[in-house]
């Protein structure tokens, strides 16, 4: 149900993964190549930057971030497929809430957690009757970004491990997009516990996950098929350090989560309310707080 990107495209940034972790293992040419894709990534930044300068509103009068602030939450350096897909998620969002039972005007305090430079959350401020919105994320440029540059919401950074500090059953609306794609099952169940704690009796949370549409088109070794059929989770380390391109923690790597394996371990935190697995590169995960 969630548009993050293309299954093309994640499928070829796969295979780019598989592609730079074989090379690693070859320690000198590893290293030079290594190189050769952060330096080359480094003047795709500088020209996108360039032209940022030049324009840096969108149609609605909005600031458009950075280019490599788009790129930590985006994967691309693109303006408009940054802008596009965030239109395009948050308007998901709003009929799955539908889907949920609810309508989009009957929450009163949303949270978008792991906002970044809020790709998605910068959709809802033209909304004729506004909820309370609030935008967390542990990297602080983002949220420094956004704290400048989109008023009217309030902006927070958090620590990579809970807690927050929101009080207990805050928000009647949490998403999470990109999320729980990139974390382990300790940061995991930590954070889905938390939520617990920060959500109300019958709030919505809408979660995306590498489910089981991109999984089939992904391509794994046979040990981490294995793995991922025997558990129902998977946890791939690609980069590490400072060719990390996304700029973001070590832990944050990539995670694929089977259906059944949702339905056992969120349901310990959550109603699971519904799985939708419609063809893009991250279903979501609907849940409601008992």
């Amino acid at each position: 149900m969630v548009r993050q990107r293309d299954n093309a495209t994640f499928i070829k940034k796969r295979r780019t993964i598989i592609l730079h972790e074989t090379v690693k293992s070859i320690p000198i040419v590893g290293k030079a190549a290594i190189l050769v894709w952060f330096k080359l990534f480094q003047i795709k930044v500088r020209k996108a930057e360039k032209f940022d300068r030049l324009f840096p509103m969108d149609k609605r009068g909005v600031a458009i971030p950075p280019a490599r602030l788009r790129h930590r939450v985006h994967g691309n350096l693109s303006r408009e497929s940054f802008l596009q897909v965030g239109e395009n998620l948050s308007a998901d969002l709003r009929k799955l809430v539908t889907m949920a039972g609810r309508d989009w005007d009957s929450f009163s305090y949303i949270l978008d957690f792991g906002c970044g430079c809020g790709r998605v959350l910068r959709w809802f401020l033209d909304q004729e009757n506004r909820p309370h919105l609030f935008g967390t994320d542990i990297d602080p440029d983002p949220v420094e970004w956004c704290k400048k540059n989109i008023p009217n919401v309030n902006w927070r950074i958090n620590y990579s491990m809970p807690p927050t500090e929101y009080a207990d059953e805050t928000f009647d609306l949490v998403y999470a997009i990109s999320v729980f794609t990139h974390l382990d099952e300790k940061y995991q169940n930590a954070w889905l516990a938390e939520l617990q704690r920060i959500t109300c009796h019958g709030a919505i949370l809408i979660l995306t996950v590498h489910g089981e549409n991109i999984i089939s088109k992904t391509p794994l070794t046979r040990a981490q098929r294995y793995e991922l059929e025997k558990k129902g989770f998977l946890f791939i380390t690609g980069t590490t350090g400072k060719f990390k391109l996304d700029g973001l923690p070590d832990f944050y790597q990539t995670a694929y989560h089977k259906s059944e394996y949702i339905q056992r371990v969120w349901s310990q935190y959550f109603e699971v309310v519904q799985q939708l697995h419609e063809g893009y590169s991250q279903d979501a995960v609907v849940l409601r707080r008992r």
